[in-house]
């Protein structure tokens, strides 16, 4: 009797030992389970290459993805090999799992984290080395007047280019058609008007008086559109210096050479946005002026013939 007593002792010990480190296995397994898929990306270089991805595009599973500089995007999902566009429309990765691995990569130090700030948004760059760079805006815009817009941008580029890229916050700043919103601007009291044009420049004439600028105006950068609203890429390397902007007159020129950057321009509609910076020092602001904005793009419309 006491035998047989003994032996059950043993098997309910036994089972209890199984059950115990089954119980941990698919607890440890569950806490610990790593992701199947190496959500990493390859990409193909291309100078030439932009192409932007719209929440259409992307099966309404993203609100815009742009490569720049890449003809290719791609990542493995399984033992497949597919366009990220094609695996985000079909829902096999999402942007958002996209970034949360490159945070992931950013604190085991497999990737680097950069920020920048830009009107009080904050843009992440998460840079793999010589491999790409992933750019990531997500925020909400604060406009002067109240406004508030949600912003999820992501742009992948060539390495350390990312850096590189002026952000037009007219371009990702939408209402909720879709439509790009013209964000109010500060009165600089500003106009153009195109006097004369050609292939490869233009001549502008601009008043300025009175308004509210703090300090110097100047155009630091110039971006080209066609009729379209296809920008010249090309443009975004414009690096000519600064043109400065003569106050309280009511008759200034500007003149504008682009040839050296992208060449001539077929005949046609074009505008031409002018990125216009107000440089001053941090003791020259008010300090009851709030959310002032120091850059602003002014459209000027004109014709090759």
């Amino acid at each position: 009797m006491q035998n047989r007593k003994s032996f059950i002792r043993s098997l309910l010990l036994i089972l209890l030992t199984l059950a115990v480190g089954l119980s941990a296995g698919f607890f440890a397994g569950r806490s610990f389970q790593q992701p199947q898929d190496d959500l990493r990306l390859t990409v193909t270089v291309d100078e030439e290459a932009y192409t932007e991805f719209s929440k259409e595009d992307l099966g309404g599973n993203f609100d815009e993805l742009t490569y720049f500089e890449l003809s290719d995007v791609s990542i493995q999902i399984g033992r497949n090999t597919m366009k990220l566009e094609d695996a985000i429309r079909d829902g096999y990765v999402t942007v958002e799992q996209i970034v949360a691995q490159a945070q992931e990569d950013a604190r085991n130090k497999d990737c680097f984290l950069y920020y920048d700030k830009i009107r009080g948004l904050t843009i992440f760059r998460y840079s793999y080395r010589d491999q790409y760079d992933i750019r990531v805006i997500y925020d909400v815009f604060e406009c002067s007047d109240g406004e508030q817009y949600h912003i999820s941008d992501v742009m992948i580029a060539p390495p350390r280019r990312s850096a590189d890229i002026f952000t037009n916050l007219r371009s990702i700043v939408v209402d909720d058609s879709g439509e790009p919103i013209d964000l109010l601007r500060e009165d600089w009291g500003l106009e153009f008007t195109a006097e004369e044009a050609s292939p490869t420049d233009i001549t502008i004439n601009y008043s300025q008086w009175g308004g509210m600028a703090v300090g110097d105006l100047s155009v630091k950068w110039i971006h080209i559109y066609d009729s379209s609203d296809t920008m010249v890429d090309s443009t975004l390397s414009w690096t000519q210096d600064p043109i400065p902007i003569t106050a309280n007159t009511f008759q200034g020129e500007m003149h504008i050479d682009w040839e050296d950057y992208c060449g001539a321009l077929p005949a046609g509609e074009y505008t031409l946005l002018l990125y216009i910076e107000d440089v001053f020092s941090e003791g020259e602001i008010h300090p009851l002026i709030r959310k002032y904005c120091d850059n602003q793009y002014f459209p000027v419309s004109f014709t090759v013939e």
